[in-house]
């Protein structure tokens, strides 16, 4: 700025617009030229504007509005001469006419002591910019920034595809990008996405290079410390990002990335993994906190106890927990291993049991029976997968009382059920496949009982309750 606005004072008819129809005259370009001064001012100008980091634009914009002051300052100047200057022309104003005749005319201009120190030794005397201290916390900003040049593509752009996407579930949606670059070789943008009507709030994806804010109505991403050559690619990038964290892979729009070409589709591959690695940090800190807490409560819990309370306030007897005699002595008297093996031999020896074991035998889970015990007497848990109507619900649990009560072992199995319609059905149908009656559910008569919200039926004798 202050290089042109020397350049301005020496010369200001070269920055003066030529009118329409004409073209500037070999007199004004050699006048540009001639001058020593114009010529090293200018020198240091061209050395400055093939800098890397000098901005062009922004540049240009600014000595634009300078220009529009120093024009207004000459042509004020011009309709208003200083005092001085008028007071001193006046005394002599007679005589100056008679010296100018007198003079004899030369073309040579006479050249000052100033200029030939100039022009002679200006190179070695020029002095150094300062530098300010927030130039040099940008330019240690910019040093932070890393450059990715993801190269030249063919095919859909992300944003086309995160247009159509974004559309395709809110077509009054709308899409907003803002460009924050700091120079043309370091181009970063931001992208938001806003909804018409509330969404689900996506998946809070942190990544250090980016910015991610989500809501009902709105998500905005943009580049922080990443950024790329051109402004195509720091918008398809923020596009990418925008499209990753809005339509997972596993959501309805989730496979809209596969039509993209193959450098975008790895950037999605990168957004995976590291969207992976969060969600395993999030997963070990909840198990460690799972542990935490089973190590605080264990010890303290006793069998039967899981909801042995409810029971007992369902059935309107007191909520207090009995005492360790009771419960041994409830032990006791429930009689040796041979007694549940008695019973269980009873309860299979009835016609009505023979009946219906053999439509139990037809079930797709029947054939597992044995596999299903086994891994249960070795593990603590076991998880089984099968298709709707193949004995999960009503066959595991009589598989399990069936084994615990032949070997004489005490047992209590609860199955918990979504919804109270399904208790209660499931209780009647196991007791009936027991050979049961149809209103034995609950009573003393039958080892299978339920307990849901305001209906309860156990007794003692329970063996398997679904609530």
């Amino acid at each position: 700025m202050e290089l042109q606005t020397q350049l301005y004072n020496l010369q200001p008819e070269i920055f003066d617009r030529p009118r329409k129809g004409k073209k500037p005259t070999r007199e004004n370009t050699a006048l540009e030229t001639n001058e020593p001064r114009v010529a090293k001012i200018r020198r240091k100008i061209a050395s400055i504007e093939n800098d890397v980091l000098f901005d062009r634009t922004e540049a240009e914009y600014r000595w634009k509005e300078k220009l529009d002051d120093l024009r207004k300052e000459a042509a004020f100047f011009r309709q208003n001469p200083p005092a001085e200057q008028t007071s001193l022309d006046e005394p002599g104003a007679k005589d100056q006419p008679e010296e100018k005749v007198a003079e004899p005319k030369s073309d040579v201009q006479p050249v000052d002591d100033e200029e030939i120190a100039d022009l002679l030794g200006g190179m070695f005397q020029a002095e150094e910019p300062a530098l300010e201290t927030g130039v040099i916390l940008e330019e240690l900003n910019k040093a932070s920034i890393t450059i990715r040049d993801f190269g030249k593509w063919t095919g859909l752009s992300p944003r086309r595809v995160l247009e159509d996407t974004c559309k395709a579930r809110d077509t009054s949606c709308a899409i907003i990008f803002k460009d924050f670059s700091s120079a043309p070789h370091s181009n970063r943008k931001a992208v938001e996405v806003r909804w018409s009507k509330p969404q689900d709030v996506p998946f809070l994806f942190e990544w250090d290079k980016v910015t991610h804010k989500s809501s009902a109505y709105a998500t905005f991403v943009s580049m922080d410390t990443i950024a790329t050559p051109t402004t195509q690619q720091a918008e398809a990038f923020v596009s990418m990002l925008a499209l990753f964290i809005l339509f997972p892979q596993n959501s309805k729009e989730g496979k809209a990335y596969l039509r993209l070409p193959a450098v975008w589709r790895e950037l999605w591959t990168e957004f995976a993994s590291a969207k992976k690695l969060q969600e395993d940090e999030i997963d070990k800190k909840t198990i460690k906190h799972l542990k935490k807490l089973i190590q605080e409560n264990q010890g303290n819990s006793e069998d039967d106890v899981v909801l042995s309370d409810n029971f007992r306030r369902r059935n309107g007897t007191s909520s207090k927990p009995e005492s360790p005699a009771r419960l041994s002595n409830a032990r006791e008297s429930s009689g040796p291993e041979s007694q549940l093996q008695r019973i269980w031999m009873e309860k299979s020896s009835t016609p009505s049991f023979n009946h219906m074991i053999q439509g139990r035998m037809n079930l797709p889970i029947w054939a597992f029976k044995n596999d299903i015990l086994n891994t249960l007497d070795t593990h603590r848990a076991l998880i089984i997968c099968s298709e709707t109507g193949s004995g999960k619900s009503t066959q595991i649990p009589s598989f399990i009382l069936e084994h615990e009560m032949t070997q004489g072992r005490p047992c209590k199995i609860y199955v918990t059920e979504p919804r109270r319609i399904s208790a209660i059905s499931l209780a009647r149908r196991v007791s009936e496949e027991l050979g049961e009656s149809k209103n034995d559910v609950g009573t003393a008569r039958s080892l299978i009982g339920f307990a849901v919200r305001l209906e309860s039926k156990v007794n003692p004798s329970t063996r398997l309750v679904f609530a």
